[in-house]
């Protein structure tokens, strides 16, 4: 229980007319800011900072009632916040936590307590999955240095006979165990701590599930589209007899490599938005489904999503260059993303009527000299759509597939290289309001990229990959994939904690041959290219390679074939 005795304050309430018992709590939804300023655990008591994000200008604001408030609108007092303060001249104090983003302070709470039981401070969600097998981690602190032991108890369904497992301690506050479960399995799960003096605390439930990977499908649906049509492909698709899986990101809670990576599928069909599964530019910060590592092992890719560009802040007119994932996979240099030159209005100025550039392989068959495409009607039943699509222009090995009748600017790319072949579309073509055109150019599309079955013609599973994987507290390392591999590979890891991270080759006789990387690193999930070069670009012969990862004292190591 909390101690009262001497509670804080900071900004105190005006008690004067009322007491405790008589106060009105108000409850908001918080989100937290990571960062080590935000929340404070010390020995006896935990610190809660409570504030507003500031705006460009540097001022507080917060949403209430709908509207945004400023304190030059409204003075240093506002009448609309349920938040008082004794301090004078200003309501309010500036606070920077560890992520370097600016807060308005408006208060702190801090909760003593008599005595404190384990707590659990991470249990990470865990999307549904193809794999029959997880580590499940959680982070578990004890402030009064007592023993405790960590437990995961987990039922198959919601009212399975509940099965408990001793988590084991890998150092650094994190536990692990391991599940083996079927296809079709529902997981539920939670972390219960118990130190010595009997204290006890458990985490919420959570669950995932463990899906079966379908039989034929070479076509795999991602649908985390936030316009809701992912049925409209759906419905494409039944009608032109294509064998597909469908994966929706909301439905699924997210998604992971198993999936993305399982070896039946030749083509991904992905409606990108909020969770942005596709990288732009630093594919090695951005890629965390290692969607490059999916081309590079002869897969298709054909993205439809106005806001591909705006959910990476690319707003306007630039370009991409070599290196960056948007030009060197889907063939993408000048873009501008939402273009608008009628600021007053809802949405931007993008095309709705379209041609189809001529000598591309996507659209050969449609007119390039009348409409070829559209009228696009930004609507979903009653509910209008605002338009803000985007222009983008291809590469110099890239081909235009769709330009705008009366801008004349891009608005659809294809790509073919050695190995994968991308088709990109930055506006919905499922809004056409013909829907034979829809059909028949997401035919065309599809029939163009599954003609390259490089990846269907391998042997690379990366489910039954007999590659450990290595998990440790500190980190995660994955096989490396493709594996056997010429003349790339992609190894991937994911970071729990900032540490010192090198990722270094070794032959078979122990010899360093590249150090990848060698730096301080943030938590996140990585994946590298390594292309068998010495660190002096000397290409290695053929032959069994090792992948050390070391994160600060663990170390973690994969083995890899190379065949030129």
């Amino acid at each position: 229980m909390p101690d009262t005795a001497a509670p804080h304050y900071c900004p105190q309430l005006n008690m004067s007319r009322q007491t405790p018992d008589s106060l009105l709590w108000n409850t908001y939804d918080l989100s937290l800011e990571r960062g080590a300023s935000v929340i404070e655990i010390d020995s006896s008591h935990l610190d809660i900072w409570v504030g507003y994000r500031l705006d460009d200008t540097g001022h507080p604001k917060i949403l209430q009632d709908n509207t945004y408030h400023y304190p030059w609108s409204e003075g240093d007092c506002r009448s609309f916040t349920t938040l008082q303060s004794q301090s004078p001249g200003k309501w309010y104090c500036d606070v920077q936590p560890g992520t370097d983003n600016w807060f308005a302070h408006m208060m702190q709470i801090e909760v003593v307590y008599q005595s404190i039981p384990p707590i659990i401070s991470r249990l990470p969600d865990l999307c549904d999955t193809f794999s029959k097998s997880r580590t499940i981690w959680a982070e578990v602190v004890e402030l009064e240095g007592d023993g405790f032991t960590v437990h995961l108890t987990t039922t198959v369904g919601k009212y399975g006979q509940p099965v408990t497992l001793d988590m084991l301690d890998d150092g650094d506050n994190y536990f692990y165990a391991d599940l083996d479960y079927q296809y079709g399995d529902t997981l539920y799960y939670y972390v219960w701590a118990e130190d010595s003096t009997g204290m006890r605390q458990r985490s919420e439930e959570k669950s995932f599930v463990c899906v079966e990977p379908p039989e034929n499908a070479t076509i795999l649906l991602i649908d985390d589209s936030t316009l809701g049509s992912g049925e409209r492909y759906r419905e494409a698709l039944n009608r032109r007899g294509y064998d597909y899986f469908y994966w929706n990101v909301a439905d699924h809670n997210g998604i992971d490599t198993t999936v993305i990576y399982y070896s039946g599928f030749l083509t991904l069909l992905v409606l990108d938005g909020k969770d942005m599964i596709l990288p732009v530019t630093d594919i090695d910060d951005q890629d965390i489904y290692d969607i490059a590592g999916f081309l590079e092992s002869g897969g298709n890719l054909m993205l439809v999503d106005m806001d591909y560009l705006y959910h990476w802040d690319l707003i306007g007119t630039d370009r991409f260059d070599v290196g960056d994932f948007a030009y060197d996979y889907l063939g993408i240099e000048d873009y501008t993303g939402d273009p608008d030159d009628d600021f007053t209005k809802a949405g931007g100025d993008a095309d709705t009527l379209l041609i189809s550039v001529a000598g591309n392989p996507v659209t050969s068959d449609f007119s390039t000299d009348s409409i070829a495409y559209g009228p696009l009607e930004y609507q979903i039943g009653d509910s209008a759509i605002e338009n803000w699509a985007d222009f983008i222009e291809p590469t110099y090995d890239a081909y235009g597939v769709l330009k705008g009748k009366d801008s004349d600017n891009g608005m659809a790319v294809c790509r073919e290289a050695e190995k994968f072949r991308t088709a990109t579309f930055l506006f919905p073509i499922e809004f056409a309001a013909d829907t034979a055109e829809f059909n028949s150019l997401l035919d065309s599309t599809l029939h163009w990229l599954n003609e390259n079955t490089t990846r269907l013609d391998s042997n690379i599973n990366a489910i039954d990959n007999d590659i450990m994987v290595n998990r440790i507290s500190t980190f995660r390392l994955e096989p490396n994939f493709p594996n056997p591999f010429n003349p790339s590979t992609n190894i991937r890891f994911q970071l729990l904690k900032n540490a010192n991270v090198s990722l270094t080759i070794f032959n078979v006789r122990g010899e360093q041959v590249d150090e990848i990387l060698h730096k301080q690193m943030i938590p996140g999930d990585y994946s590298f290219k390594w292309t068998a070069r010495t660190r002096t670009g000397n290409l290695l012969p053929s032959g069994v390679y090792f992948y050390r990862l070391k994160a600060d004292s663990k170390i973690a190591c994969g083995k890899m074939l190379l065949l030129r």
